[in-house]
């Protein structure tokens, strides 16, 4: 790369940048939040979750994949500047330029080739806005040597992420129609009066009395009688 000419190196990358270009408005300030979701089914009949991407992220990865900034040998860029973390990418990305253009490819590579292995790669590339800002600086060192580029903006309208759709063979649910019980009249709970006997009146009745003998005060002399005589001498 470094025999190359600084036109050379332009004319060579400038088509692919055009290409790739076209997304930036909508890639910034985007993270995986915005571009993928976990799909676990339905009803959590999916017991590993899988991400499912967005139509508009997916075509970005299949434009990038078709650039010639794809260097299956990444791993090499990455040891030849010391590339350590997303924070090493991001300081080097802002340093590049038309005869370092490789440091842009090798990072890009990164991501998306290897993220086709390991899905975390994608996510980390949106949550660190990496994308963003390789495309970015890739725009700045063409337009900086060249005429600018026209944007034409792809994927500025609203995107929703489609859950897959899974099609089981279930026989139709059967409708469930609720059906009125049919209730029986309450029966008038009338409170019967229960007869009652005539409660007898209690007479106190007045129990006869015998009539008290009389005391007949019978005196000696009549028990005993009259003395027949005076006893004589």
């Amino acid at each position: 790369m470094e025999k190359m000419g600084r036109e050379e190196l332009v004319t060579m990358y400038r088509p692919d940048v055009e290409r790739i270009v076209a997304f930036l408005p909508w890639l910034e300030g985007k993270t995986s939040a915005d571009v993928m979701q976990n799909y676990t089914g339905e009803n959590g009949e999916v017991t590993l979750p899988f991400p499912v991407y967005g139509d508009i992220y997916l075509a970005f990865l299949e434009t990038v994949g078709s650039t010639i900034f794809m260097n299956p040998n990444y791993r090499y860029i990455y040891s030849k500047y010391r590339i350590q973390d997303w924070h090493d990418e991001l300081q080097l990305i802002r340093r590049a330029d038309i005869m370092t253009m490789d440091i842009l490819g090798g990072i890009l590579s990164r991501y998306v080739l290897g993220g086709m292995t390991k899905a975390y790669l994608w996510t980390e590339a949106m949550d660190y806005q990496v994308f963003y800002h390789v495309v970015n600086r890739a725009k700045e060192i063409i337009e900086y040597w060249d005429v600018p580029i026209e944007v034409e903006a792809i994927g500025m309208e609203e995107e929703q992420v489609e859950e897959p759709v899974v099609e089981w063979s279930q026989e139709p649910a059967e409708e469930v129609i609720e059906e009125e019980i049919p209730q029986e009249p309450i029966e008038e709970v009338i409170e019967e009066e229960i007869p009652q006997e005539p409660i007898e009146e209690v007479i106190e009745e007045e129990i006869p009395q015998e009539p008290a003998e009389e005391e007949v005060e019978e005196t000696m002399e009549e028990i005993v009688g009259e003395p027949e005589g005076t006893l004589q001498e």
